[in-house]
């Protein structure tokens, strides 16, 4: 907290004010990094889809990006880093591929009885499990993940 105070030009006191642990910190500068507020949703769920997607591999192929999702799911079930990652970061992102898909649905582009929750999971877990077999992952991964998701969903 201290680097962080100094790099920012404050003190560890104001960062406690408004982050009162390291875990509330980290979290919310990931969040931050995450760029989904600048993302508005169009006529096209589709292309929202892909956007959203390009945004979580932009954020998952940065420096570090794998590690700290590695991180999460490696730390203590209870742990505060890791419940407020999922809570800030997992769920949001979630939440957002799903709803992308309901659009899809009601506007007649998906199947009305497609498994969104199983979709929802899908679109992000190509890459845990390309990383987990330790495959490469290419540049046209959201391009090729939206349209196994939307074939699928249709």
């Amino acid at each position: 907290m201290v680097a962080v105070a100094e790099a920012a030009g404050t003190t560890r006191q104001a960062l406690y004010r408004r982050w009162p642990t390291k875990a509330d910190l980290a979290t919310a500068a990931i969040a931050s990094m995450s760029k989904a507020d600048e993302r508005i949703a169009t006529d096209d769920p589709y292309q929202d889809l892909l956007a959203e997607l390009t945004g979580f591999f932009d954020g998952v192929m940065r420096p570090n990006g794998i590690g700290m999702v590695g991180a999460m799911l490696q730390a203590a079930p209870d742990s505060e880093l890791k419940i407020l990652y999922s809570e800030r970061i997992v769920a949001p992102r979630r939440r957002r591929i799903r709803t992308i898909l309901q659009r899809g649905v009601d506007a007649g582009h998906l199947d009305a009885d497609a498994d969104l929750d199983y979709a929802t999971a899908a679109a992000t877990g190509t890459m845990y499990g390309l990383r987990l077999a330790h495959e490469p992952i290419a540049n046209d991964w959201p391009q090729r993940t939206a349209a196994l998701i939307w074939r699928a969903c249709s």
